[in-house]
């Protein structure tokens, strides 16, 4: 059994540091890309999620979409709203919901900046074989499931 915990322990050690190398090269590549378009992470992930809900979203649902504070989704909603990306309006019925929507420009913005993401994901990809892509998705699907963090049979079937 010792030997069996040593192995999974050195495995979790070397998954840690793969996950922590993408991780990071994630986000410095996103960083430097979001420069571009004067966006920061955190301002990008409000556009995303409001876009993914397809329709005005309230605050505190935004807030609790990309797990922010509301104290700091009011700001990033702040400097979105100023560059015209974002609208904001109160509730008719209750002054104190506040609900926020892309704006054309908005939409137009995340899809220029989600569109150079995916090619930069697609350049990698055509360096692996089209087998190693679907093992690596598959894998990447199992793991996640494995981990609670999608839903699915801890990675045991091909999700």
């Amino acid at each position: 059994m010792e030997r069996i915990n040593n192995s999974i322990d050195n495995q979790a050690h070397v998954v840690e540091g793969l996950l922590d190398s993408l991780v990071m090269l994630g986000n410095k590549q996103m960083t430097e890309k979001l420069t571009q378009y004067d966006l920061t992470v955190a301002q990008y992930l409000s556009m995303l999620a409001l876009s993914n809900k397809g329709s005005e979203c309230s605050m505190s649902e935004l807030a609790d979409r990309i797990q922010q504070s509301s104290a700091t989704m009011t700001g990033i909603i702040d400097r979105l709203v100023e560059k015209g990306w974002v609208i904001r309006r109160r509730s008719d019925e209750d002054r104190r919901a506040v609900y926020v929507a892309l704006t054309s420009n908005g939409h137009n913005l995340l899809r220029r900046v989600t569109s150079e993401r995916r090619q930069n994901i697609n350049d990698t990809l055509l360096k692996m074989t089209p087998e190693d892509i679907e093992q690596l998705i598959q894998l990447l699907k199992r793991y996640m499931s494995a981990a609670g963090l999608v839903p699915g049979n801890n990675g045991r079937a091909n999700a």
